[in-house]
């Protein structure tokens, strides 16, 4: 956006010197407002490309684990798995067979 600055006639000599000063001074808090925009915009774009990469060293960590796995940790994952769907399946069942407290 392009700023154009105005300078206003008045009738008085004096008041022109000040108009003009006003308004070179709001011209300039806008100038300076629309640089901070473009600075805010430039750091969340700065923020935005610094989390992708990271998220990108994630996957890529991720996908060396997912190489280094073997056969035996994954049976042992899934029995731990196996062990932890029973032990909830458990709790709900004894959750559900529980007296409720503020049955009426």
């Amino acid at each position: 956006m392009q700023v154009v600055v105005v300078e206003v006639q008045l009738g008085c000599p004096y008041a022109q010197g000040s108009e003009t000063s006003r308004l070179n001074i709001a011209n300039t808090r806008i100038r300076i407002k629309e640089k901070q925009v473009e600075l805010d915009n430039l750091e969340i774009i700065e923020e935005t490309l610094t989390n992708q990469t990271t998220y990108e060293i994630d996957i890529a960590e991720m996908w060396e684990q997912i190489k280094e796995f073997n056969p035996k940790d994954l049976k042992k994952t899934e029995s731990q798995l196996d062990e932890v769907d029973l032990m909830l399946k458990n709790a709900a069942a004894s959750f559900a067979q529980a007296p409720q407290e503020n049955a009426n």
